[in-house]
């Protein structure tokens, strides 16, 4: 994923597709890892909007905001 950063700290995101989800599976929470295979868990986030995978396992996640604070 690729973040930008605002003028006061803020992170957003890029969008992300994942696929592997049960069809029509809920699909409620983002995490973040520091790696795609073997990484740290950095914490996770519920999503908001629609929370189901499509009929062949696949989700988008448009966009996630981190409110920060730069220093």
């Amino acid at each position: 994923v690729t973040w930008t950063v605002d003028g006061d700290g803020d992170l957003t995101s890029g969008s992300k597709s994942f696929t592997g989800g049960a069809s029509n599976g809920a699909c409620t929470y983002v995490g973040l890892w520091s790696a795609s295979s073997g990484g740290t868990f950095r914490g996770g986030f519920a999503l908001t909007g629609d929370q189901t995978f499509n009929s062949s396992g696949a989700y988008t996640v448009t966009q996630v905001t981190i409110n920060g604070t730069s220093t």
